[in-house]
């Protein structure tokens, strides 16, 4: 976790120019692994706040070093794309995205996917949505934008 957006930021962008990226993801994630691993049962259960200011259970921090991990490899540009991501994560991060934007300002979108629906909440009449799931998560990600789609406010 960041203390702030603009560490954050710093982070994202000093991480993204270093040759030796692979390595310092998996000593990371390695370093990650073993503190999660000394965590008590109970602090599990403690309040964290996440880059975004939403206050989270510490055990909801999995899925997000998951959800960054994932869509930042895509961001990286070497080659792996939403399709490459497994459906099941893909499955909640649609969802995950979808709950965001429905409570914050975007347009109104009645959202299909192969294993989901959605009704994002939002500013004037639903506009329907039918995509695949990969494409779906890319959109709601703001990583793809396509001719007929409606243009959604940035996300993470």
């Amino acid at each position: 976790m960041y203390r702030s957006p603009g560490e954050r930021a710093a982070a994202i962008e000093t991480g993204a120019a270093r040759p030796d990226l692979r390595r310092w993801v998996a000593a990371s994630a390695a370093d990650l692994a073993e503190a999660a691993g000394a965590m008590l049962a109970a602090a599990w259960a403690a309040e964290v706040v996440t880059a975004q200011g939403r206050t989270v259970a510490a055990g909801e921090t999995a899925w997000l070093r998951a959800r960054e991990t994932c869509v930042h490899a895509v961001d990286l540009g070497a080659g792996t794309t939403f399709d490459d991501l497994p459906d099941g994560f893909l499955a909640v991060l649609v969802d995950d995205i979808a709950a965001w934007r429905s409570a914050r300002p975007a347009p109104a979108i009645r959202l299909t996917t192969p294993c989901t629906d959605h009704e994002i909440t939002g500013d004037g009449t639903p506009v329907s949505v039918d995509l695949p799931l990969a494409t779906a998560a890319a959109w709601l990600a703001g990583r793809h934008h396509e001719a007929g789609l409606p243009t959604l406010p940035n996300w993470m």
